[in-house]
């Protein structure tokens, strides 16, 4: 499970070195996350760890349903192609305490194949990956 940083004027930088990177106070409860909130934060969360790979272009379009896990979770399916890899897999991000503070927190199970790997004719299972973060 990691955290991450958010331009949420609510939220103020962590520490990286943690693996920590967005905290908020605390309130009487865990805030509820809306579904627009968790996009956004995946999209945060993947353009930071993956990079060219998961361009701001491509986030239109690559949320195909989310699903309310509960008021301080929520788990998207994604899919989207670059030049070289296609994705798809699952983001979950959710809200939780720790030390009387509030992160938001996001893991990931994600296929990544390459494209020119299948073009070559190898078969789907040599040319993909798995990229997990729990």
């Amino acid at each position: 499970m990691c955290a991450y940083f958010t331009d949420d004027p609510g939220f103020a930088g962590g520490s990286p070195g943690t693996g920590q990177f967005g905290v908020r106070e605390a309130a009487a409860q865990l805030p509820t996350l809306t579904v627009g909130d968790a996009k956004r934060y995946a999209s945060i969360a993947l353009k930071r760890k993956l990079g060219a790979s998961f361009t701001k272009r491509a986030t239109p379009s690559v949320f195909r349903t989310c699903q309310r896990l509960s008021r301080t979770k929520v788990r998207c399916s994604v899919s989207w192609s670059g030049r070289r890899y296609s994705f798809k897999g699952s983001v979950g991000i959710y809200f939780a305490l720790q030390n009387n503070r509030t992160w938001w927190f996001y893991e990931y199970a994600l296929q990544r194949t390459d494209l020119a790997c299948l073009k070559s004719g190898k078969p789907q299972s040599a040319c993909s990956t798995k990229l997990v973060v729990k």
